[in-house]
């Protein structure tokens, strides 16, 4: 996977850079994955906390616990979820993959809590695809 990789909010507020290759990406289906991104699953990279460097002159970045170990950190002004943090895994930083510059360079190599994944997600592939906005 890729290394020198550079990240930001969707107003460029909050910006990060990550100096290692990146070894682990996933899709985590779990429930609270759902509920804390908004979609049916969440795209992260595992990198190591002290490859990680936020930028934040504005002092945008935002934290919600979400429980006793996991904190989601977002951008203030605009929402955008960036990081988030987990206790149990104090060492690393769970990078939200859309919110990389280079995003088509890091490709997911697992899919975790498969036990809640949604039935449909398995077939996505098989539904009409268009290259811009779908127009009925």
């Amino acid at each position: 996977m890729a290394d020198e990789l550079s990240g930001q909010c969707a107003c460029g507020a909050i910006r990060y850079r990550i100096d290692t290759n990146i070894r682990q990406a996933v899709n985590c289906h779990c429930n609270m994955c759902r509920k804390h991104n908004g979609s049916v699953f969440s795209s992260y990279a595992v990198i190591p906390a002290g490859r990680f460097q936020v930028e934040d002159p504005d002092r945008k970045l935002g934290g919600y616990d979400y429980s006793e170990r996991v904190r989601k950190h977002f951008c203030d002004h605009c929402g955008t979820p960036l990081f988030n943090t987990n206790t149990r895994y104090e060492k690393y930083r769970m990078i939200y993959l859309g919110t990389l510059d280079q995003a088509a360079q890091v490709v997911p190599n697992a899919n975790i809590y498969c036990s809640s994944q949604l039935d449909w997600v398995k077939s996505i592939d098989e539904i009409s695809n268009f290259p811009e906005e779908f127009k009925a």
